[in-house]
């Protein structure tokens, strides 16, 4: 097979340079700048515009290898500690660069946590130092006012002789958003008052005698007060959920009607017949008087065991 290249318009080839060739092996050779690179790079990438006045022919079913600097770039990796120790393959060569770049990242993350752990381990030291002198100072003033007479001493029972167990229950509360108002001279006066040689002994307060029991625990309380179900007007005042308002009007309505008045007290409308009038007051029968009037009784009764400040109740007609 023949083999003719024709090499013009690219680097030292300013003409027409043509080699030809029937032989298996050829052996292209010369001094520098003669062409031998341009001719290598023109196998390798022949569909290159810088090419375009060049032309190949024997060669179109060939597989074309060429071996150069170009190919190690693009098929090599060299190591930058072992120069002249390669891996094979671009794919290689791509995972290689990743790797070196992770390494690299790794180094300088290495780096950073090694500052902060530096770091944080300045200022662990300086809150240490810093609880430490609390301690001390917090110790000092125990002293100075649970020294020498002792009185309030009772105050720091199981934190006698630790400084940092101290420190930690007084730390514990929340910081007051106000100057406390007694002084500790107050304080020790008071205890003084309570225990010891000054204390001052006081008669016990006699046990308050009551029944309240017999009153909270009467069922009447858990007992829903309702009027008359079966009257007429019971749905409406259900409805409404006003028999109390109802029962307050019932004394306006017959003052009213006294004077043949047919106004209703409610509405102010002339609304109350006799009829009406008979529904309305149907509906608080004898049953709901007398459960209203057993719990009328039944406060008055727990008011008389109260005497001091009684609480309010609700007013029942």
């Amino acid at each position: 097979m023949t083999t003719k290249i024709t090499m013009n318009g690219v680097a030292s080839y300013i003409g027409p340079a043509v080699l030809e060739t029937d032989k298996k092996v050829t052996l292209v050779y010369g001094l520098n700048g003669t062409g031998k690179s341009t001719l290598a790079n023109y196998l390798l990438d022949p569909t290159n515009t810088m090419y375009a006045g060049c032309v190949i022919a024997g060669l179109e079913d060939a597989q074309v290898y060429v071996y150069n600097n170009r190919f190690v770039k693009d098929n090599f990796h060299e190591m930058d500690k072992l120069k002249g120790i390669f891996t094979l393959s671009k794919a290689n060569k791509q995972a290689e660069e990743q790797l070196e770049t992770a390494k690299q990242n790794l180094k300088s993350q290495t780096k950073t946590k090694d500052a902060l752990d530096k770091a944080i381990a300045v200022l662990e030291s300086g809150a240490a130092a810093a609880k430490t002198q609390a301690e001390e100072v917090t110790w000092k003033i125990k002293t100075q006012f649970a020294g020498g007479d002792r009185v309030l001493e009772f105050c720091l029972e199981g934190l006698k002789g630790m400084k940092g167990r101290l420190f930690d229950h007084i730390a514990s509360f929340p910081l007051p958003d106000a100057k406390p108002i007694k002084t500790t001279d107050d304080l020790r006066s008071e205890s003084e008052a309570l225990s010891g040689d000054k204390a001052q002994h006081f008669a016990k307060l006699p046990k308050l005698a009551s029944d309240h029991a017999s009153f909270e625990n009467n069922p009447l309380w858990s007992q829903a007060i309702v009027g008359n179900q079966d009257g007429s007007i019971s749905t409406l005042i259900k409805r409404l959920d006003s028999a109390d308002w109802v029962s307050e009007g019932i004394p306006f309505m017959d003052a009213l009607q006294k004077d043949g008045n047919l106004h209703c007290p409610f509405c102010q409308a002339e609304t109350i017949t006799a009829v009406v009038s008979k529904a309305i007051k149907g509906y608080f029968d004898e049953t709901f008087s007398n459960s209203v009037a057993e719990l009328k009784e039944l406060l008055q009764s727990y008011k008389a065991q109260s005497p001091l400040n009684p609480p309010r109740y609700t007013q029942f007609a």
